[in-house]
């Protein structure tokens, strides 16, 4: 009997990672399919597990399966990054030039998130999960992309499109996102919308952006890991991140083709909302 002890241990831990494994997968499937719709991916990985009865798997976790929608990101939007990477050589060489002033608006555009969410990130450890928050933001913030998509642009008098006083009304606007349930991308969206801009603009530049905090938060949480001497399941990581990249680039170009078929973000809407009800529905019982 006693021999069979080590056995039994072997696959316990067999089936815990097993498991482990399983759960990345289908977190890694739904950051793929949350990350490029304005519906806080955020949230959905921390009420998932909530629903399931998984424990949770944190912050750090839910950053490196980042890495699968951020390589979709540099693909979908490698004419993007090649006009930054030109606008920074223009700085150098002190020309002015159209991709000069495109760099300049994704810097102010970013640094307001970055720097705050750096400052949250550093001050907080974990994440406010409480399913009534979420579905007050969830819902709160779904309205205003929904007034901002219809309504609001047309109370915009007099503007200069593209300016870099825009990337920082939108920068401002991102700060929001830092708010649980939020969603980045919808608040991005919200804003863009309300300026002026079109659903494909607001979109894609709303990607872009996301680029430059998902990379500072995978800084952050990299240094934290190696420096504390943290031990993450990477191979179970890795699986999620792949199924994240996979399914993101079918939702990232789906995404694309609705808006260019004049689709709007009333769907998104009303998807957010019916779960911030399901949410209130489930606290209450």
């Amino acid at each position: 009997m006693v021999k069979g002890v080590p056995r039994k241990k072997e696959m316990k831990a067999f089936d815990e990672s097993l498991q482990e494994g399983v759960r990345l997968i289908v977190l890694g499937a739904l950051q793929g399919i949350t990350e490029f719709l304005p519906v806080s991916s955020s949230a959905h990985l921390a009420l998932l597990p909530q629903f399931l009865d998984w424990q949770d798997q944190g912050q750090g976790i839910d950053v490196f399966l980042n890495i699968g929608t951020l390589v979709v990101l540099c693909l979908y939007l490698f004419r993007e990054i090649c006009a930054l990477a030109k606008g920074a050589w223009d700085i150098i060489l002190k020309r002015k030039t159209h991709d000069q002033v495109f760099f300049w608006q994704v810097i102010v555009a970013s640094l307001p998130v970055i720097v705050v969410g750096g400052i949250i990130e550093l001050c907080f450890e974990s994440r406010p999960n409480n399913p009534v928050l979420l579905a007050a933001t969830t819902g709160i913030f779904s309205l205003l992309l929904f007034l901002c998509d219809r309504v609001s642009q047309r109370f915009v008098l007099c503007r200069h499109q593209g300016s870099v006083v825009d990337a920082l009304i939108v920068g401002c606007a991102q700060v929001c996102a830092l708010v649980p349930g939020a969603s980045r991308l919808g608040v991005c969206l919200s804003a863009m919308r309300f300026l002026g801009y079109t659903r494909l603009e607001a979109f894609r530049f709303s990607m872009l952006l996301s680029m430059p905090s998902v990379l500072g938060a995978l800084t952050l949480k990299s240094v934290k890991v190696f420096t504390k001497g943290l031990i993450l399941p990477w191979a179970s990581i890795a699986n999620g991140s792949i199924v994240a990249f996979l399914c993101g680039i079918l939702v990232f170009w789906g995404m694309s083709h609705w808006l260019k078929k004049n689709g709007t973000f009333t769907p998104f809407v009303v998807y957010r909302v019916l779960l911030a009800i399901l949410l209130c529905c489930a606290r209450s019982h």
